[in-house]
């Protein structure tokens, strides 16, 4: 069910169409050569091995098996929760990964003067692309999405329905996305899956 969220804030249309020179030119043009794409820079045929036990070669991975609560239950009781918390971590990336493209579409709305206007759209074009490919990914290769969590539900309705887009640009790009990208460290340590 989608979540409705309340935001005011102004929308600025500028008819000031020349560039100011403060360099989002020269950002906005390498942001347009460095675009990829989702259906077809992603190799979708390489398999995911969900259910699959842990690989031999994971030296991370059975470490922390043999430091965690489930060492006493056995390595498939790992193997299970490995891939569950993967599943979770993955339908969050997702989630917070729309939180990010509506932000960025606000800074493209919000903006006083076009170079930002470009720019900030390339930036929710780019966070759109994650959707897709998150989205792709659970959907094809894993059996069941995570809704989004209590506390990232909870920090993108306060940052969404802020009237202040500085606010909203400043808590998606400090809050959330440092989150990610430490979640994307520790998912990069502990998921054995090529393709994700």
């Amino acid at each position: 069910m989608p979540r409705l969220i309340p935001a005011s804030y102004d929308a600025v249309l500028t008819w000031d169409y020349e560039a100011d020179g403060r360099g989002l030119t020269a950002l906005y043009d390498k942001s347009k050569k460095a675009q990829w794409n989702a259906t077809t820079d992603i190799d979708w045929s390489i398999p995911v091995p969900y259910g699959q036990p842990l690989p031999e070669s994971s030296a991370f991975g059975l470490e922390s098996f043999r430091r965690s609560p489930f060492r006493g239950r056995g390595i498939e009781a790992w193997d299970a929760f490995r891939w569950e918390f993967q599943n979770w971590m993955v339908s969050q990336f997702l989630h917070g990964e729309q939180g990010a493209m509506i932000s960025a579409a606000r800074l493209a709305e919000a903006m006083p003067d076009l170079d930002c206007k470009l720019y900030a759209s390339t930036q929710a074009m780019d966070e759109a692309r994650h959707v897709e490919a998150f989205s792709r990914y659970l959907r094809e290769h894993i059996p069941d999405r995570y809704t989004v969590s209590g506390p990232l539900d909870a920090l993108m309705q306060d940052l969404l329905g802020d009237s202040r887009w500085d606010i909203t640009a400043l808590g998606m790009q400090i809050l959330i996305e440092a989150l990610a990208m430490a979640a994307f460290r520790t998912a990069n340590a502990v998921f054995n899956d090529e393709l994700i």
